[in-house]
């Protein structure tokens, strides 16, 4: 679970293959984000408001728009599972990711 920059979203991981953007106002799920297998961790940028990160067991990450849902880009890892993600705190397009392969990831 991850709250974004100014709380007014809240992304959820699950084990349904989907992270999701929830309004904190009003509760309503605004997108489901489609993974093809569980989700472990998602991620909002601090430095590039408009993008959440999204990561799981199928060894990807996926970059989405917040405005609309749609996907921008997805990082392709050795296929171990992506535990953890954080996004750089000085550069909004470098994201670091953690798997059960033991390595850590900057992409």
């Amino acid at each position: 679970v991850a709250y974004s920059f100014d709380s007014s979203l809240v992304a959820t991981a699950s084990d349904d293959c989907t992270a999701r953007l929830w309004n904190t106002d009003t509760y309503a799920c605004l997108y489901t984000l489609q993974h093809d297998d569980f989700v472990w961790a998602v991620a909002f940028s601090k430095l590039n408001r408009s993008v959440v990160a999204s990561c799981g067991v199928a060894g990807l990450c996926k970059i989405w728009n917040i405005s609309n849902g749609e996907c921008l880009k997805t990082l392709e890892d050795s296929g171990a599972t992506v535990y953890t993600i954080a996004w750089s705190p000085s550069n909004n397009t470098q994201l670091a990711s953690g798997a059960d392969d033991y390595k850590v990831r900057i992409w």
